[in-house]
């Protein structure tokens, strides 16, 4: 079985503090950075670092606000993508990375691949997309951020989480939904405001897929009410070098819900 029990030991690593980002490192090779969702932090790919962190350096980051990283007030999603790669970097060690990001993940992915395409070898999204938002998701995300500040985070990530996993997930695997709550109720309100107004503002990439010729693997859990099947497959298509799996009964978290089968996905996408 490819991934650990939630509770076991990740692959033994640094951590280190590099600017206002906290950086994990796990085991040595061909890097692969990991870049997590919304109001998460890097604990959602423990499957996947202890999965990959034999074979691969594992690069995993907690994004500014998050997990144990400093937060950098207002910024963009391009901000953040440059102020992350500022901080890994060094980890590449002269190597072309793989990148992996979940959802929020994959904005800063989509604006970090543009600006150091040399720096990157191949791409793993998952339950994400390349369009801006439309204006009522915006607007959504602009009433969240006046919200956090007013109400507290509980109030306002709490009803996110049956939103963000499958019905099976929350049913049957309750050290998930607990996970959820441990990373995304330790956020400060300020980074909720910041994050959503960030990604309301975010760049429109689906216009310029072309752009991302390297090679991508696209999960999306069938659950997914966030980022549906049909609009990941349909971006998949748009893009040069791309190929596009679903998960069954995962939701909008497919590498924590359904860790198993995702590894032996990106093991497959890695050995190509």
């Amino acid at each position: 079985m490819i991934g650990p029990k939630i509770g076991s030991v990740f692959t033994s690593g640094e951590c280190i503090l590099q600017g206002s980002v906290s950086v994990s490192v796990h085991g040595s090779g061909i890097p692969i950075l990991m870049v997590h969702g919304f109001a998460l932090d890097h604990r959602m790919w423990h499957h996947q670092i202890d999965a990959f962190g034999k074979e691969y350096r594992v690069i995993a980051v907690d994004v500014p606000g998050c997990g144990n990283s400093h937060a950098s007030r207002n910024q963009s999603i391009a901000e953040m993508a440059i102020e992350i790669f500022e901080a890994v970097e060094p980890h590449f060690e002269g190597q072309a990375a793989i990148y992996m990001g979940l959802s929020m993940g994959g904005y800063i992915g989509w604006e970090m691949i543009s600006r150091y395409r040399t720096a990157f070898q191949a791409a793993v999204m998952c339950d994400t997309r390349a369009a801006a938002d439309m204006p009522t998701t915006a607007e959504g995300r602009r009433q969240m951020a006046k919200k956090v500040l007013e109400e507290g985070v509980e109030s306002v990530l709490a009803p996110m989480i049956p939103r963000l996993l499958s019905d099976q997930t929350q049913a049957e695997q309750p050290a998930v939904v607990e996970l959820m709550k441990s990373m995304m109720f330790r956020v400060p309100p300020q980074t909720v405001h910041d994050h959503q107004i960030a990604m309301s503002q975010r760049q429109d990439f689906q216009p310029s897929l072309a752009i991302f010729d390297l090679p991508m693997l696209l999960i999306c859990g069938t659950e997914d009410i966030l980022t549906p099947p049909k609009e990941m497959k349909r971006m998949a298509e748009g893009l040069p070098n791309a190929c596009y799996v679903e998960i069954e009964t995962a939701g909008h978290m497919a590498p924590l819900e359904q860790p198993v089968i995702v590894n032996e996905h990106i093991a497959r996408f890695l050995q190509q």
